[in-house]
């Protein structure tokens, strides 16, 4: 059977990052016999509690992007953003494209998330290394008038879906996952709420997280929902989602519980 061959540009896996794995998973299940993937892993890949699927070929990092001998693929999460400063993505993964460019390589965008630039610098950094994508899948109509906005042509653009959409529970775990809630004290016969909360920007700014534990103090006080935190992102540290838990947390005056860490 004759492979094709590309590189799926470092954009998540790896990370730490439940919601990046899953649009991985899902998109590796779309790709049909006879394409292999070179597949970057980041340094948390080694916490990963779930399996990376044959016959693709993870490599570190470093090795992964500097000088690509195959195509490239950028596959899911949100590469073009600036509400987290200029840092990640654009100075991260743009410098990623733009070796595909030196090579006369081609890059195709599938189901990513655009957002609109709005800064000088965030417009010049895309400018820099997105403009030579050879075509974009995006999410939303919102994205394809991101691309628009910033130059991308409408014929290399196709509004999709985001690739987790595709995912289909396991249920297998159910009694693990009935196990899990009953050991966190949580009565699966009454009304559950489960809240993933992040820290984007200011993760000091506390006037969101004292409205946000309002209304979770009220729906407990006056609905009777149970609340729980699960945490997307599972790095540790005050700047990731276990850290926006434990502000909000501390801010309720009514009680919830915390369920624990996995990357799965």
């Amino acid at each position: 059977m004759t492979r094709a061959r590309y590189i799926q540009i470092s954009n998540g896996v790896g990370s730490g990052n439940i919601g990046d794995e899953l649009m991985a998973q899902e998109f590796w299940k779309l790709l049909p016999a006879g394409v292999v993937l070179d597949v970057p892993l980041l340094p948390d890949a080694s916490r990963y509690r779930g399996t990376y699927p044959k016959p693709h070929r993870y490599v570190q990092l470093a090795a992964s992007t500097s000088r690509p001998d195959f195509p490239g693929l950028l596959v899911g999460d949100t590469p073009v953003a600036e509400f987290e400063g200029l840092g990640y993505p654009l100075g991260t993964v743009g410098p990623f494209l733009s070796a595909f460019e030196s090579r006369s390589l081609p890059v195709d965008a599938i189901a990513v998330g655009v957002d609109r630039l709005h800064t000088v610098e965030g417009r010049r950094l895309f400018a820099k290394h997105y403009a030579a994508i050879r075509s974009w899948t995006v999410r939303s109509s919102a994205c394809r008038e991101a691309l628009l906005d910033l130059g991308v042509t409408e014929a290399r653009i196709r509004v999709a879906a985001d690739l987790a959409w595709l995912f289909v529970p396991n249920h297998e775990t159910d009694q693990w996952a009935f196990d899990q809630w009953t050991e966190l004290g949580i009565d699966l016969a009454q009304p559950l709420l489960v809240v993933n909360v992040v820290h984007h920007g200011n993760s000091t700014d506390q006037s969101q997280k004292r409205t946000m534990a309002e209304a979770l103090d009220r729906l407990a006080r006056d609905r009777g929902y149970q609340v729980a935190f699960l945490s997307n992102e599972t790095r540790l540290g005050p700047h990731f989602d276990t850290g926006a838990v434990a502000d909000l947390r501390v801010l309720m005056e009514q009680s919830s519980v915390e369920v624990p860490v996995a990357y799965y």
